[in-house]
Formats: C-alpha cells, sequence, structure tokens
C-alpha cells in the first residue's frame, strides 16, 4: 500500500509540474495574465488541493465542522507580519462560509500577489505545526518532496494572474470560467484589494445584481436531447454485449492455447527422453551400430521438423485470430469515441440551453455509468488480449529455440558425418601403413629362413671341422663371449650414462687381458693362422645372421611396444572419455533442474494471473481488495526478477566452469610440449653417447696397434671392429629412422589428439625396459646360438620356435590393430559427444539470457501501457468533473435568478410598511421598527418579545408570533426544532412553494476506502455530504421558515456538498457506488 501511495504522489507532483510549465509557456505565448478559462489553472489547482489534502489529520471545530487546509494556513501564518494579509483579506469576504472555499480564497490571493511559494514554504518552516496538522505519509513532511513542490511553485512568480476574488462559490468547487459583466470592463467588486472597513453586505448585492444579467432564459430542448441520449445508451449497450461475446470467444482460444503449450512441453520432455536413451546405447553399443544411429538421429529430426510445421501453423492461426479482436477492438474504441464525441455535443447544447436540464442531466448520469462499464470492458479486454499476444509471443520463441536446435543438429550430424569420413581415411592409411610394414616383416622372415637354411648347411661341414679343433675353439668361444659382454655393454651405455662409464672400463680391461693372451699365444697362432682366418670368416658370416636375427626380434619387439603403447592411450582416452561423460550427465541435471524450475515458476506466474483475473471480477464490487491484489501481483512479479537474476547468475556459473576447462585444456597443451621437448633431449643425449662410444672405439684401436705384435692380428681386430662399427651404425640409423617415425607420428597425434602425449611417455619408459629386457634375451640368443653349433637338432627347435611366435605374433598384430580401429571409433563418437554436451550447454545460457531479456522487455511495455491507460482514465474523469461543474454552474445560475426575483420582491414590499403588521401601530422616533430574525417582517418592539433557537442548545433570537408557532408546529411533527417543513412563511404578499423532504430524508450508505484517499478524506466527504443532518439543518429550518430565498441556498449546498464528494471520489480512482445512490436521489429530488 505504502508504495502505491508513493508512486501516486510522485505521479501528482509530475503532474503538478507539467501544470506550472503550461502555465508559464501559455503566459509567454499570449502575454497577458491568465485567468480562470485555462485549463492548465484548473489542473494546477486540483493537484496543489490534493496535495494539501493528502494525508491530512482530521480536526474539527467545537461545533463539529471539519478544519482543513484553510485552517493550517491560519495557524502557520496567523502571526506573521507581511504574511497574514491575505488571511484577513479572505476572512473579510462574507460569502465564503467553509474552510475548503476559505482555502481556495487564499490560493488565488497568493497567485494573484505572487506568493505562492514564499507562503508555503513560510508554512513548511513550521515543522511542528505541520506535524500536528499531517501524518507522516504527506509530501510536506518528506524533504525531497518539499522541495520539488516549492521549486515548481517558484516558477509561477514569474506568472500574471487574473481571477476573480469573488463572484464564485469557492466552496462547492474551483471555478472554471472566468466571471464578467455584459460590458467589457471587469466589475470592481471583483478586482483583489485588501481588506477596508467599508466592505459589506451591499457589496454582495450589487455584485449579485450585476450577475444576475448574465443569464438568460433558453429554448426548451429537452426532447431532442433525450433522443439523442437514448441511441448512445442504445450502441454503448450492443458495444458492450460484442465486447462479452469477443470476451468469451478470447477466453476459449486461451484455453486452446494453453492445451498446445502443454502438448508441446510434453513433446520436449519426450525428446529429451529419446536423447537420453540415444546417449546410453552409444555407450553400450559398439561401432558397428553407427548407421543405424544415425538413421533414427534423422528420422527423429524428421518427426521434430513435423512437429515444428503443425506448431507453426497453429501460431499462425492464433495472430490471424490476434489481429481480429484488435481489428475488433479498434472498432468498439472508435464506437466509444462516437459515443464520447456525441456526449459532447449533448453538452455543449445543454450548457447553451438551460430548460429542462434535470431530465438531460438523469439521462447524462445513466450514460456516464453505461460508458465506464463499458470501458471496464475495453479495457478487461485489452488486458486479455495482450495475454494472448504474450502466449503467443512465447510460442513463437519456443518454436524459434525448436527450430535452432533442429539446425544445431543437423549441423552437429554434419560434423560427425565430415569427422567419421576423415578418421575413416586416416584409420585407411594407418592400416595400409601396417599392411606394408607386414609385408616387409613377412620379406624379412623369407630371408632369414634362406639364411637358416644356408646356416644348417655350413654347420654341418663345421661340425667335421669343429671335431678335430674343440680345444682350440673353447678359447676362441671364451673371445666371442667377451665381445658379446663388450657389446651388451655398449648398447646398456645408450640407455644410461652412468652404466657406461664403468661398462667402458671393464671392456678396457678385457681388451688387456685380451692382448696379454694374445701376446703369449701369438707363437701358437703363427702355425694356425690360416685356419683361424677361415674359423673368423665363418664367425663373421655367423654374426652377421644373428645382428639380422637380433634387427627382426628388435621390429617385431617395436611393434609389439607400439600396440601396447596404443592400447595405453587408448585405456586412458576411455577413462578420460568416461570422466567428461559423468560431468556432462551432472551438468545436464543441473540443466534439468534449472529447467523444472523455470516451469515452476511459470506455473507460479500463470496461477498468479488466473488469481489475478478472478480478483478483477470481484472488484467490480468490492474496491477496497484493489490494493491488495495490486501488492500481491507486484510481489509475484518480484519473484520472477529474483529467480531469473538467480538463473543467470547460475548461466555465469557454467560459464566460468567451461572457461576453467579451456585452461585446464591449455595447460594439458603445454605440458604435452613440453615431454615432446624432453623426448627430443633424450634423444640428443643418445646421439651424444654414440659419439662417446664412437670415440672409445677409436682409443680401444690405437690401444690395440699398440699392444699387438703381430700385423695380422691387428688387421684381424680391426676388421672385426669395422664390422661392429658397421653393424652399430646400421643399428643406429635404423633407430635414427625409428625415432624419425616416431617423432612424425607424434607430431600427427599431437595434432590430432593432444591428450595421447601422456600416455606416450609413459610408454616410452616401457620400451626403454623392454628394450634392456630384449637386450638380455639377445645376450641370451646369442649363447645360444654357440650351443647350437654343437647341437644341430637344439638350433632347429628354436627355429621353429621363433617361427611358431612370429606367426601368434602376426596374429596378434591384427587382433590388437582391429582393437585399435574400434577403439578409435568410440574416442571419436565420446569427443562427438561432448562437443554436443558444450554445445547443449552454452545454447541453454543463451536461452535463459534471452528469456531474462524478453521478461523485460515485456514489462517495460506492461509498464508503459499502464502508464498509457492511467492518462486515458485521467482525461475521462477530468472531463466528468468539467460536466459535473457546468451542471453545478447551471444550477447555481438558475437559483441565483430566483433569489434576485424573491428578494427584490421582498425589499420592495418591506420598505413599502410603515406600520407594525401584528398591532398596526405606525412606527415613529419613540415606537421604532424592528425586523424578525427568522422572516424578516416589520414589526414594533413590543410585537417582538418571543426568543426562538437555531441550533439544539444555541444562541436565541427574537421572532415574531408566527415564527414562533411555526418553529413548535415543527418540533412536534419532527421530533426536533431542527425538522421542519421546506416551505415559507405564509404572508399576504408571499406564496408558498413545495420543499425537498424526499431528499432530506433519504439515508446515505457508507463509503468505502480507497487505495489512496484515507479514510479522513472520506469522512470529509461523509460530513460534507450529510450537512442536512448536522450542521446545516438548523440554519436550514431557520431560513427556510424566514423566506424562499434561503430554501435554495440549502438545496444548492447539498448539491455542492454532493458534487465535492463526486469529485473526491474521482481524484481517487473511480465513481462508487455511493455516489450513484446520491446522484439517484439527487434527481428524485429534482423530479
Amino acid at each position: 500500500m505504502s508504495t502505491v501511495g508513493e508512486n501516486q504522489l510522485q505521479r501528482i507532483i509530475r503532474d503538478l509540474h507539467d501544470a506550472v510549465s503550461e502555465l508559464s509557456k501559455e503566459h509567454c505565448d499570449t502575454g497577458e495574465p491568465i485567468t480562470d478559462d485555462s485549463s492548465s489553472l484548473h489542473k494546477f489547482c486540483y493537484k496543489l488541493e490534493y496535495l494539501l489534502q493528502f494525508d491530512q489529520k482530521e480536526r474539527t471545530t467545537f461545533l463539529g465542522s471539519r478544519k482543513d487546509y484553510w485552517d493550517y494556513f491560519c495557524d502557520c501564518l496567523a502571526k506573521i507580519k507581511g504574511a497574514n494579509d491575505g488571511i484577513r483579506f479572505v476572512k473579510s469576504i462574507p460569502e465564503l462560509k467553509t474552510s475548503l472555499g476559505k482555502g481556495r480564497a487564499f490560493i488565488r490571493y497568493s497567485l494573484v500577489h505572487q506568493r505562492l511559494a514564499d507562503t508555503l514554504q513560510q508554512c513548511l518552516m513550521n515543522y511542528k505545526t505541520t506535524c500536528e496538522w499531517y501524518y507522516e505519509r504527506s509530501p510536506f513532511l518528506k524533504s525531497h518532496l518539499n522541495t520539488d513542490i516549492i521549486n515548481h511553485l517558484y516558477e509561477l512568480n514569474e506568472v500574471q494572474f487574473d481571477v476573480a476574488s469573488r463572484g464564485h462559490d469557492l466552496d462547492s468547487d474551483w471555478p472554471t470560467f472566468a466571471r464578467k459583466t455584459l460590458g467589457s470592463a471587469i466589475s470592481p467588486a471583483h478586482a483583489w484589494k485588501p481588506p477596508s472597513r467599508c466592505s459589506s453586505v451591499n457589496s454582495l448585492v450589487g455584485t449579485y445584481s450585476q450577475q444576475g444579467q448574465e443569464f438568460l432564459p433558453g429554448q426548451d430542448f429537452g426532447s431532442s436531447l433525450l433522443g439523442d441520449l437514448g441511441e448512445l445508451g442504445e450502441l454503448s449497450c450492443s458495444a458492450s454485449e460484442d465486447l462479452r461475446i469477443e470476451l468469451d470467444q478470447s477466453e476459449l482460444k486461451q484455453r486452446e492455447l494453453q492445451e498446445k503449450i502443454r502438448q508441446l512441453t510434453s513433446e520436449a520432455a519426450d525428446l529429451k527422453g529419446v536423447v537420453k536413451d540415444l546417449q546410453e546405447q552409444l555407450l553400450a553399443q559398439g561401432p558397428n551400430q553407427e548407421k543405424k544411429e544415425d538413421q533414427e538421429v534423422v528420422k527423429t529430426v524428421r518427426e521434430c521438423a513435423d512437429r515444428l510445421h503443425t506448431t507453426t501453423q497453429g501460431l499462425e492461426a492464433l495472430r490471424t485470430s490476434e489481429r481480429n479482436l484488435e481489428a475488433k477492438l479498434s472498432i468498439a474504441e472508435n464506437r466509444n469515441m462516437e459515443l464520447l464525441a456525441k456526449l459532447d455535443g449533448a453538452l455543449s447544447e445543454k450548457g447553451q440551453q438551460a430548460a429542462n436540464y434535470c431530465d438531460s442531466a438523469w439521462t447524462i448520469q445513466e450514460l456516464l455509468t453505461k460508458l465506464k462499464e463499458a470501458e471496464e470492458e475495453r479495457i478487461e479486454f485489452k488486458r486479455e488480449s495482450e495475454d494472448r499476444a504474450r502466449l503467443a509471443e512465447q510460442l513463437a520463441q519456443e518454436l524459434k529455440l525448436q527450430e535452432e536446435k533442429l539446425k544445431e543438429m543437423e549441423n552437429k550430424l554434419d560434423t560427425c558425418r565430415v569427422s567419421v569420413d576423415k578418421e575413416r581415411t586416416t584409420a585407411m592409411q594407418q592400416a595400409d601403413e601396417l599392411q606394408m610394414t607386414i609385408n616387409r616383416l613377412q620379406g624379412a622372415l623369407s630371408l632369414k629362413e634362406r639364411e637358416t637354411g644356408n646356416l644348417r648347411t655350413q654347420l654341418q661341414d663345421m661340425q667335421r671341422a669343429l671335431e678335430t679343433k674343440d680345444g682350440q675353439l673353447e678359447e676362441h668361444k671364451k673371445r666371442i663371449e667377451e665381445e658379446l659382454q663388450h657389446k651388451s655393454v655398449l648398447k646398456e651405455q645408450l640407455n644410461a650414462k652412468e652404466t657406461e662409464l664403468s661398462t667402458v672400463t671393464q671392456k678396457i680391461r678385457q681388451l688387456e687381458n685380451l692382448n696379454q693372451r694374445l701376446t703369449s699365444e701369438s707363437q701358437s697362432f703363427q702355425t694356425q693362422g690360416k685356419k683361424l682366418e677361415e674359423y673368423k670368416n665363418q664367425c663373421t658370416s655367423l654374426m652377421e645372421i644373428n645382428a639380422k636375427l637380433i634387427q627382426t626380434v628388435k621390429r617385431n619387439e617395436e611393434s609389439s611396444k607400439e600396440l601396447a603403447q596404443l592400447k595405453s592411450q587408448v585405456e586412458e582416452l576411455n577413462r578420460r572419455h568416461v570422466e567428461e561423460l559423468l560431468h556432462c550427465r551432472e551438468r545436464e541435471d543441473a540443466l534439468v533442474k534449472e529447467r523444472d524450475m523455470e516451469a515452476h515458476v511459470r506455473a507460479e506466474i500463470q496461477t498468479n494471473l488466473t488469481a489475478v483475473r478472478e480478483e478483477l471480477h470481484v472488484l467490480k464490487t468490492q474496491n477496497s481488495t484493489l490494493a491488495l491484489e495490486n501488492g500481491e501481483a507486484r510481489e509475484a512479479l518480484n519473484r520472477a526478477n529474483t529467480e531469473t537474476a538467480e538463473l543467470g547468475v547460475h548461466v555465469c556459473m557454467l560459464t566460468g566452469q567451461n572457461e576453467e576447462s579451456q585452461l585446464r585444456w591449455a595447460e594439458l597443451s603445454t605440458k604435452l610440449q613440453e615431454l615432446q621437448m624432453e623426448a627430443q633431449e633424450e634423444v640428443e643425449t643418445l646421439s651424444d653417447s654414440m659419439e662417446a662410444l664412437r670415440k672409445d672405439n677409436a682409443r680401444l684401436q690405437e690401444q690395440l696397434k699398440q699392444t699387438e705384435g703381430l700385423p695380422e692380428a691387428m688387421q684381424k681386430l680391426q676388421e672385426r671392429l669395422e664390422q661392429v662399427e658397421d653393424e652399430a651404425k646400421s643399428v643406429q640409423e635404423i633407430r635414427q629412422r625409428e625415432v624419425d617415425t616416431l617423432r612424425s607420428q607424434l607430431s600427427d597425434e599431437a595434432a590430432h589428439h593432444q591428450s595421447q602425449v601422456e600416455g606416450l611417455n609413459d610408454e616410452l619408459d616401457a620400451l626403454r625396459k623392454r628394450l634392456e629386457n630384449e637386450v638380455e634375451k639377445v645376450s641370451s640368443l646369442e649363447s645360444k646360438v654357440l650351443e647350437l653349433e654343437s647341437a644341430n637338432s637344439d638350433y632347429s627347435q628354436m627355429i621353429e620356435k621363433k617361427n611358431a611366435l612370429i606367426c601368434d605374433s602376426e596374429t596378434i598384430i591384427n587382433q590388437k590393430e582391429e582393437q585399435i580401429k574400434s577403439l578409435r571409433l568410440d574416442l571419436t563418437r565420446a569427443e562427438e559427444e561432448l562437443a554436443l554436451t558444450q554445445q547443449s550447454c552454452n545454447e541453454l545460457g543463451v536461452d535463459l539470457s534471452r528469456s531474462a531479456m524478453e521478461k523485460q522487455a515485456i514489462e517495460l511495455k506492461m509498464s508503459a501501457e499502464i502508464d498509457d491507460l492511467y492518462r486515458t482514465k485521467k482525461n475521462l474523469e477530468e472531463r466528468l468533473i468539467e460536466l459535473i461543474r457546468d451542471k453545478d454552474a447551471l444550477w447555481q445560475k438558475s437559483d441565483a435568478l430566483e433569489f434576485e426575483q424573491k428578494r427584490r420582491a421582498e425589499e420592495q414590499t418591506d420598505r413599502d410598511v410603515t406600520y407594525c403588521l401584528s398591532c398596526h401601530n405606525h412606527f415613529t422616533w419613540m415606537l421604532r421598527k424592528h425586523s424578525c430574525r427568522f422572516c424578516g417582517r416589520p414589526f414594533c418592539y413590543y410585537c417582538l418579545v418571543n426568543d426562538a433557537s437555531v441550533h439544539q442548545g444555541g444562541s436565541n433570537m427574537r421572532c415574531c408570533k408566527d415564527c414562533l408557532n411555526q418553529r413548535s408546529s415543527g418540533h412536534g411533527d419532527l421530533g426536533s426544532p431542527l425538522r421542519s417543513a421546506h416551505s415559507p412563511i405564509s404572508s399576504p404578499t408571499r406564496t408558498s412553494t413545495p420543499g425537498f423532504p424526499g431528499a432530506l430524508r433519504s439515508p446515505r450508505p457508507d463509503d468505502t476506502a480507497y487505495a489512496i484517499i484515507t479514510e479522513e478524506e472520506v469522512n470529509c466527504v461523509h460530513d460534507s455530504d450529510s450537512l442536512y443532518y448536522t450542521a446545516v439543518l438548523p440554519s436550514e429550518t431557520q431560513q427556510l421558515s424566514s423566506s424562499d430565498l434561503n430554501s435554495t441556498e440549502d438545496s444548492d449546498e447539498l448539491i455542492g456538498s454532493v458534487q465535492d464528494a463526486e469529485i473526491c471520489l474521482l481524484k481517487s480512482g473511480e465513481m462508487t457506488l455511493y455516489c450513484a445512490v446520491q446522484c439517484g436521489g439527487r434527481g428524485s429530488v429534482w423530479r
């Protein structure tokens, strides 16, 4: 409620500022002072009076009459010199009877003398009295509103006003037109002069006599007005019936839209379930079912497209229906505008023609009520059309989202197909490469088989020679073993630098021992040099065969190592994929929860909307619940805003998580680059170690040259060393080639799969270990070859076992290649699913931001439409107020004419009488003439002995016997001294006129509370309306018993009070049943 009041105050202050700017602009344009004809002056006066009466405390006088802002001005300015001139001048005007009228006169005085802002500021500076007169909600107790109001009023100091001080009934309402005489000059009685002691009631008589000449009787146009008004009523009834029918149709269409929305939500839930099922099937099924899944996805996409087509058709139909409804609305508004135009015409004719205005006023009131009902129905229809438009917009947005999702799904399918094709091509290339390697291995195996056959023949020949040379062979075997150990030490030096140093020292020592043995046995070898040369040739051939076998074994082991590496990479990728799938599922669950929350919020908003509609129907009969329902609707909107803000925060959190994942991805790529650099460094270290080994070999050769005595032995050893160096070079070249191939593969795989580098490093370590194991196996194989020289059968069996192992390895390689292909396909699918989930997350974030922006736009549109509706309502209220004022002016004119005629007749008769009407004695200087205080007839002092009281418990006044008898008879009939019949006093010169008992005895229902007008203001309206029952009736009975003049004045006061009540209620919002009842009662009185 407080927020509503504050908004209303700010709006009224803005309107007041607009009125001030309009006044200043009007004065600047015309260059003439502003009169009562200015509509901006009327607006300014009403707004200022509303602010002065807003949240004012209820204070009454000793007699029970309510105090108003005039008394507040008196309390603040009565003791201030210079500021109390206006108060003294207003007090000197006897025609102002109520505090409201005096306050209006004081405002007009301040405007003319350009002192309104100063006087109001002086009043507000007296904070104590303002707190006594106003509650906390008043704008005069708030500093920021105070300053705004005073600043706006200071702008009026540069504007000149020409408004009459008298001649207007300020007790009933503000003047709506300038009162001028028939001539061009303004009456001196209307000028703003300082109060003088010569001002009396005689000046008022002159002004009334001048004003009476303005009003002339018009012709009788009542029948034509009634006919026009009847046609207007029929048009308004037909328009209201059409609007009701359209409302029913719109409700049915709204239900259909809600059903369609439910169907769409169910379809969206089904689609979500389908997506989940597809994900589960992707996880469960293998690579062979990709085509089936693609076909199912295509089918689902087609179904979604069909559904979208149907929904778009439904939306188009709804849009056409909305356009038709808007056209009907425009037609209804045009009808209302025509009705208003006809009303304006009728009222203008009524203003020109004063006869038969009672019946026309009654019909005008009925038309006004019908117009209000039609406007209410039109407003409700607009609201419902707006709701439908919102629903249609929501449906269109949902359709757009679904179309975007379909497009994204199609794009994803295209990307998936492209990636699958690329991966297939890469897999085919890798398969071709593997087949090439297999063919190479098969060729090497065939060569090995041929070599084994040659070896078998050579071994058979050698067995015959070895039987005679067993003793010599044993020594040569020892030397060969030492050389093989030296080779193994060299291979171990490639893996670790520390082991290289120790092995080199051991080799040096072994070579020294060999040199000593050679020197000791050189003599024995001279005789057997030829045989040794043949044996050496045979050993060299055997060493070459062993080297080839070692190379083949190494290749097989390298292929197995590559398979193991790929397996480990696939396992790691599977683990990562599973982890990412888990993260994606968690995100999907969070997004589903968010969607559920949004759906819940929408359901709450829909329930709130239905509740608000029901409350609007109830508000037609109960205006008091309107503020509470508006508060509930605003709270629901605030909740929706807070929930949308929370959703936006959640979207920001999701974006932050995505950024963190991108940062992690960058860190992993940097780590992979570092690992590649480390691998390059290790390769460089291996090359350095090879160079060191070459240097060591050169040193050994030099030592051998120095130690060897025989040149032939040295040549043979050099040949052996050269062979060993050639073999080492070949091994190094092979390894360099393999390293180059590995580098190329690593670069390709790093470009495609950056996440596989960590697994490759682990696999490199495993390969090193396996290489060491394989070196040991090679040494064992060499020992076995030496043993096979003594046992051909064992050697042949070993060859067969190797062939079997090669076959098994080939089968294993084929199986592993197939597994690698399947794992790569799984990896591609997993990566695609991850990309899809990330895209869905981004889309959901975008959808949330769009929904928030759309809600904000809808709220802005609603606020703008509400402001427009409020402005139209205010314009209509101002128009109604003007009509009521015109009606009041007509009443005042007719009453003034009657009053002037009767008063002139009374004055003529009373002045002619020169004797007492009771004793018939002539008046002399001893027997003075006295007038009765009730009827005004002349009597002598002795005939005016009787006394009578005007109020109950009030002071007594002198009266004649006739007035006393009438007082006693009225007291006996009505049970109180105040309720006398409204008839003039029977006199020989006057005729009696009937009173208004029906209007005076009609009870008034209590007024209900309003959203902005307080209970005190409503009580003020009750007091002003019910003056006849409380304080006005005594004066009425006194004056009615005296003359018909006072009876007309009492009826004017009752009508003015009712009009004040109508104006106050129209300012607050709408007319209530109370005003309708009062207007009906007044119509019965007029009839």
